[in-house]
């Protein structure tokens, strides 16, 4: 029986020490910390630790008879109020926790409209001139799907950005397709950042990592681009561009 109720309170969260001398006390008047370390074998100072934990959970009351510290098991049906009055305590301040709370705004849209890209290319300048910028990683796209007004649209931004002091202390890097090394914004990038290469990448789409943000910009014919806001997807696409980093050729 006593192996049953063992391990039972060991579910309930009471560790080897605190489970024993429950059960010590339990059918028992009451008994000093001395009685309970020889009866259980343990030293007389971890005793006094073990039953000061078990009057703090509700499990051992503690009383002083001339003089004496003398403890006794609660009733379990005592200890299930007293955990009962903290469930009602915790539910009651679960609203004005949450109301400290600062939910992350995330969204995800779809944007489809020729010169599309120029919004991106004005959030990333505002974000940088506000010293808002912590890092802003690139992986390009196919050279085969890059229109000539895209390239326009990119040495533009690259144009903007250049002109941004903030940029700096912004961690700046793109990884190219081995294609794009003849581009005439390719040393533009070089005065912002660091530029690596592989080789036949096969994405669609040029994508942008920074600060919260992932924007995947298709830079064919159609100019669209899907963003999304969620700090858990950036940080994922940003421990992607890392591997794909370390695996490019400077």
């Amino acid at each position: 029986m006593n192996e049953k109720i063992k391990l039972l309170l060991k579910e309930y969260g009471l560790d080897d020490n605190e489970t024993n001398i429950f059960i010590c006390l339990v059918g028992k008047n009451q008994l000093s910390a001395y009685k309970i370390a020889n009866y259980l074998g343990i030293h007389r100072s971890s005793c006094y630790d073990v039953l000061k934990r078990l009057v703090q959970k509700g499990f051992v009351s503690e009383s002083n008879i001339k003089g004496k510290r003398l403890f006794s098991a609660n009733e379990l049906i005592n200890v299930l109020g007293r955990i009962k009055s903290k469930e009602s305590l915790l539910l009651a301040i679960i609203p004005e926790v949450e109301s400290l709370q600062v939910r992350e705004e995330t969204f995800v849209r779809y944007v489809d409209s020729k010169g599309s890209f120029s919004e991106i290319d004005t959030k990333l300048y505002q974000l940088a001139r506000e010293g808002k910028l912590t890092f802003g990683y690139m992986i390009s796209n196919s050279p085969e799907l890059t229109t000539s007004s895209s390239r326009l649209l990119i040495k533009r931004l690259l144009d903007e950005l250049s002109k941004t002091k903030s940029l700096k202390n912004v961690d700046c890097r793109a990884i190219w397709d081995k294609k794009h090394k003849n581009n005439i914004f390719m040393k533009q990038f070089e005065n912002l950042g660091k530029n690596r290469f592989l080789g036949r990448l096969p994405n669609k789409a040029t994508t942008f990592i920074y600060d919260g943000y992932v924007t995947f910009i298709y830079l064919d014919e159609t100019e669209s681009f899907i963003e999304i806001k969620s700090k858990q997807v950036c940080e994922e696409m940003k421990a992607y561009f890392e591997y794909l980093w370390n695996l490019a050729e400077k």
